[in-house]
């Protein structure tokens, strides 16, 4: 009687797919520096958020009005990442834009933070979020540090959770 086990195509696809699956799960970490990039979690809390509505700055802290309302409508929107712009970047001048005549959320944090992503989005202590004015129809997030933004920017699904928020501040 032969008891050795019998090849089958079930177990040939079965190895294969789980073969294929860690190969992507690999190149994926190895390409963000982020062994945890399908985590969908943010919950960063920052120092400080400005908002800047066509030339007018406000600066949100932890013991201001509608900060966690603030707060609570970035980690639903930050996690939500659905590509990548490599080479979208923000210069001076449309820096300056943003603040004369854009409404736009920029958010700071004590120390560097980490947003789980496929992608190499570095490590920053800020983050810009355009509303409205130049790539707000984009859904883009920028990171940087000290408020100097890098090239590359995440696409996100929504900045509506954001928006709603901003819109019942009176923005």
């Amino acid at each position: 009687m032969d008891n050795r086990v019998k090849p089958g195509i079930g177990k040939l696809l079965l190895v294969l797919i789980v073969f294929v699956l860690a190969v992507v799960y690999i190149f994926v970490a190895l390409g963000s520096s982020d062994p945890l990039w399908f985590w969908p979690g943010f919950n960063a809390r920052p120092d400080k958020i400005i908002i800047h509505c066509a030339g007018q700055e406000t600066i949100l802290t932890s013991t201001s009005p509608g900060y966690a309302e603030l707060t609570e409508a970035l980690c639903q929107t930050v996690p939500k990442i659905q590509g990548f712009y490599a080479s979208l970047g923000i210069s001076e001048g449309t820096m300056q834009e943003y603040k004369s005549k854009a409404l736009v959320v920029e958010v700071f944090y004590a120390r560097p933070i980490f947003i789980h992503s496929p992608f190499n989005f570095g490590r920053p202590d800020s983050l810009l979020i355009p509303l409205s004015g130049l790539h707000s129809e984009l859904n883009v997030l920028f990171g940087g540090h000290e408020g100097v933004y890098w090239a590359g920017a995440l696409r996100l699904k929504s900045t509506e959770p954001l928006r709603k928020v901003i819109e019942e501040l009176g923005y």
